[in-house]
């Protein structure tokens, strides 16, 4: 096999040589419901295929989005006034808390609850999800299952949840619609485990990194966010009714934030079978030493595509290891951020957290707006700060674990503390 690094300032492809299995843009969904959650293999990328547009319908219209949102948002409110419930009244001592723990439990049941059925939501089930998702990349790279008995008994215990009857007859739109296809019944349990992984594996960590870098900054951007979130709500908010997408809308700081941690957290590669003879032509300026501006690619190579290389691309963004919370704002005439690779050619998508074009994520839009709601929330009730020693340690590693797939997970938790906020 050959490998080879191609200096596009929007992706490194990684060149290898022609495998026996091919990878098209389904092969990725269709490996990791069959070989990972236990599909079977005959149906597996049938019912991928049959499901893949009420999916993208479901969670992308607006008509659609105004239901779920308001549903995921009361489902976050509930959440938090468990923590609210353990402080005592105004003006109490700092809570000491583990912010991926807490941001986890939050977003897991939340989540759940709101986009496959309130069976599934239940706290005591995290430590399953944990160990399904921990070993996720390993059983996905084939790597045999009777070495992860963890993993094993993650798996069949979530098959339990979903063959309960109560599951579907609670269940959401989404789960409504999984169980209309025309699939065998087993394929359709594994199909609802792919969507509670889905919703959930990249959604936990996204939001704990915006958290983290956020109360990190010195630059002001907790309060700076904070005077956004009190700008759009107003002095008393009423979280008891769920705030419009509209309102959500209006804070733009929060979700440049938020773009900016998945920015710098993202750690996938975009993997493809070239169908045929392809010519790169990057219009790469020469260097002194005169290399050549094309390449050939041939049939059947297969590229692997490191969205980093894109992210921390000094000519693309400035200061690109720094966390800048505004980076994807608007500015004050309101118009988006646009950016530019280093040959001076717009980028139509700068960050690719969330795929570009017809491979972006169907969940993206859930993900932005159940991130701004729960931001929100948490900023209009809490104070929240690093403890003194989390403020003087550096950014936590990478779990090596779940390197891969997505979002990257910290290799360890971070301290923070909490306490109710005086207004």
């Amino acid at each position: 096999q050959k490998c080879a690094f191609m200096n596009d300032s929007r992706m490194v492809p990684v060149l290898s040589s022609p495998r026996k299995v091919a990878w098209d843009r389904e092969a990725p969904q269709v490996h990791a419901l069959s070989h990972v959650m236990g599909c079977q293999k005959d149906e597996a990328r049938t019912v991928y295929r049959a499901f893949q547009d009420p999916l993208h319908r479901h969670l992308l219209h607006k008509q659609n989005l105004e239901h779920i949102i308001p549903h995921v948002q009361k489902m976050l409110a509930r959440e938090v006034k468990h923590e609210v419930s353990g402080l005592g009244g105004e003006g109490n001592s700092w809570t000491h808390l583990k912010l991926f723990d807490l941001v986890q439990r939050h977003i897991y049941v939340a989540s759940a609850e709101a986009l496959l059925s309130p069976v599934i939501a239940r706290r005591e089930l995290i430590p399953a999800f944990r160990d399904m998702n921990r070993y996720f990349p390993v059983i996905f790279a084939k790597f045999p299952r009777m070495f992860f008995p963890k993993f094993t008994a993650a798996v069949d215990e979530y098959v339990k949840i979903v063959s309960d009857p109560k599951y579907v007859e609670n269940g959401s739109e989404l789960v409504k619609i999984v169980e209309g296809l025309e699939a065998s019944s087993p394929s359709k349990i594994r199909v609802n485990m792919m969507m509670l992984w889905g919703s959930i594996a990249n959604s936990a960590p996204a939001v704990f990194w915006m958290l983290y870098y956020v109360l990190k900054d010195k630059n002001g951007a907790y309060e700076s966010i904070k005077r956004e979130v009190d700008r759009v709500l107003g002095p008393s908010p009423d979280f008891s009714v769920p705030l419009t997408l509209d309102k959500l809308d209006e804070m733009v700081e929060i979700k440049s934030a938020f773009h900016e941690a998945c920015r710098m957290q993202f750690g996938a590669f975009t993997i493809r079978d070239l169908l045929s003879d392809y010519v790169l032509d990057g219009k790469i300026k020469e260097d002194k030493g005169g290399r050549p501006k094309k390449f050939l690619i041939e049939k059947g190579t297969r590229l692997m595509g490191y969205s980093g290389t894109q992210h921390f691309d000094e000519a693309i963004f400035e200061d690109p290891f720094e966390f800048k919370w505004k980076r994807f704002a608007p500015n004050e005439k309101g118009e988006a951020p646009r950016f530019k690779d280093r040959n001076g050619r717009p980028l139509l998508n700068a960050s690719l957290a969330f795929g570009t074009g017809p491979h972006s994520c169907p969940g993206r839009k859930f993900i932005w707006y159940e991130n701004t709601a729960y931001i929100a929330l948490m900023v209009s009730l809490f104070d929240l700060r690093l403890t003194e020693e989390e403020k003087c340690s550096a950014t936590p590693g990478i779990e090596k674990e779940t390197m891969g797939l997505g979002i990257y997970y910290p290799e360890r938790d971070v301290s923070i503390e909490l306490r109710r906020r005086v207004r």
